[in-house]
């Protein structure tokens, strides 16, 4: 993972709100600067994605949750978003999850070749 100070005060804000039990408020500071990731055309890769979708999931921040997920197209770990946030009991973003981006527990792996490829790890996905 590339630490950035963005992408490391993002991540940190995140925990900070999972920290503080701040959850289903949005964090100011975690939607500026998913802001400026997207603002300065920043390209996230597989691993830095998964990562912050993890913890806005966690977190219950539904706006940070609905930008990394509107940049990102195919991306296979949207059922462990749906898990985490429904596990931490955010309902909110399970819900957006399951309406607006159509995430099913129960639908099979979608064979699409970009999933079958090798490389799919290497994907990195711009933020614009």
């Amino acid at each position: 993972m590339l630490d950035t100070p963005i992408l490391e005060a993002l991540r940190s804000a995140l925990s900070d709100q999972v920290d503080e039990r701040n959850y289903n408020l949005q964090n100011p500071r975690a939607n500026e600067l998913v802001d400026t990731l997207v603002a300065e055309n920043y390209s996230l890769d597989l691993i830095e994605s998964c990562d912050l979708l993890e913890r806005a999931c966690a977190a219950g921040n539904l706006y940070v949750v609905e930008v990394l997920c509107s940049y990102i197209d195919f991306f296979i770990y949207r059922s462990f978003a749906l898990v985490l946030a429904l596990r931490s009991g955010h309902d909110d973003v399970a819900q957006w999850l399951i309406e607006a981006e159509g995430v099913d527990l129960l639908a099979p792996i979608p064979s699409n070749e970009r999933y079958a490829s090798s490389g799919y790890h290497l994907y990195t996905f711009s933020l614009n």
